[in-house]
């Protein structure tokens, strides 16, 4: 649970869209409506995949446009999403609370600070798409090279008024290394790194006559991992909604043992003003109740599931013995508030009469095989055992007598 799956992917416009249906003979006949009922249909199929196949945790978008639930129908309903109502969106699991967001006033960029319920770490994350320009001829639009580093520095600014545990930026930077690494340099002196070794382009590029790499995602606190890569198709508007195609990265936080850097909201702070009575570590135990989303291990137990546990390790009883079922029933809800000391004994009683109920089932199976004699039995066979006697005494050696004085 220390791992996430991170994409990022400016999905582009429906211009853009109509744009590549033209550039293919085959689709150019369609109209606008005609398209982006296409375009819908090909992005839900496109993220379905893309979730199902690397279990996407957070989604970085770019150009996503004021219909935010356009963008929900895409993404299905695993994912809730903020977005700045024009431009940058960040779509996240039920797995992740929204502690802090921000929205630039430009559109530029999106922040949101997620905690993450299963480990309680806090991230930052950012979805942003800087300002682009002529890469051909960068003086042409000076004015764009450093209104996208002042927005660069605005978000990194922003960034570190949140402390977190870890940074994800998922980045739109409208340039490659190659041609402008300026604003790459911003980003590593900040001590950000991004994955070296994927160089796969992202988008063709007009002024270039070709494909360059421009998306990218950025990160702090976290090392990449390997992962199978997944590509959507360049100009197919039946596979791909955007001129673009995504970058998915796994992740995995770089330190488990450091704390949260900030303070979790749902838990309550003292304060020098509060007047509650200190409690000590065994009360707070006590009235601690169970995180859900904590990992198994983590979860506390109660006295109730270690009573359970322990009336699950004896043996079955027998059908055939309603009250001691009964009996097991009452020893099970009083081991709530037993002492331990007790419930040994009580737990040693349910073992006994489980082993009795057993004995009583094998002995109707086969009662000559462990049934002791009984006390009526062995009167009855004593009983017998002298009727035959007597009637043997009296055939050896009283009728003889008798035949002997007979005959004189």
């Amino acid at each position: 649970m220390n791992e996430l799956t991170v994409l990022t992917f400016n999905v582009s416009t429906d211009e853009n869209y109509i744009k590549m249906l033209q550039r293919d003979k085959r689709y150019s006949h369609m109209n606008s409506e005609e398209s982006r009922i296409h375009r819908d249909q090909t992005a839900k199929v496109a993220f379905e995949t893309l979730i199902e196949a690397t279990s996407l945790d957070i989604l970085f978008l770019q150009q996503v446009g004021s219909d935010l639930d356009r963008i929900k129908n895409w993404l299905g309903d695993d994912f809730e999403i903020k977005s700045d109502g024009k431009n940058t969106a960040i779509a996240y699991r039920s797995r992740f609370e929204v502690l802090y967001s921000y929205f630039s006033k430009n559109h530029t960029f999106t922040i949101l600070s997620l905690q993450d319920k299963l480990t309680q770490k806090i991230y930052n994350v950012a979805s942003a798409n800087i300002a682009n320009f002529n890469l051909q001829n960068p003086e042409e639009n000076r004015s764009n090279i450093d209104k996208g580093v002042d927005e660069l520095k605005d978000l990194l600014n922003k960034l570190n008024e949140f402390k977190a545990d870890g940074t994800i930026i998922g980045l739109d930077a409208n340039i490659d290394k190659k041609h402008h690494p300026n604003r790459f340099d911003i980003l590593q002196k900040e001590g950000f790194q991004t994955n070296t070794s994927d160089n796969s382009p992202t988008v063709f590029n007009e002024v270039l006559k070709k494909t360059i790499k421009s998306n990218y995602i950025f990160t702090k606190g976290f090392h990449f991992k390997d992962l199978e890569k997944l590509f959507l198709a360049f100009e197919d508007p039946f596979k791909n909604p955007s001129d673009q195609r995504p970058v998915i990265e796994k992740l995995e936080i770089t330190n488990l043992d450091i704390p949260p850097t900030r303070p979790l909201p749902q838990m309550p702070q003292k304060t020098k003003s509060s007047t509650s009575s200190p409690t000590s570590s065994s009360d707070k135990a006590k009235n601690q109740k169970p995180n859900i989303f904590q990992t198994p291990d983590k979860i506390p137990t109660s006295n109730f599931e270690q009573a359970k546990k322990v009336l699950e390790k004896l043996p079955l009883q027998s059908p055939q013995s309603p009250t001691s079922s009964k009996t097991t029933k009452k020893e099970k809800t009083s081991l709530e508030t037993t002492p331990k000391s007790k419930t040994k004994k009580r737990n040693q009683k349910d073992l006994n009469v489980t082993r009795q109920d057993l004995l009583a089932e094998i002995r109707n199976r086969g009662k000559e095989e462990i049934n002791p004699p009984k006390e009526e039995e062995n009167k009855s066979s004593c009983l017998k055992t002298t009727m035959v006697t007597t009637a043997y005494l009296t055939l050896v050696v009283v009728l003889p007598v008798l035949a002997g004085y007979y005959y004189t």
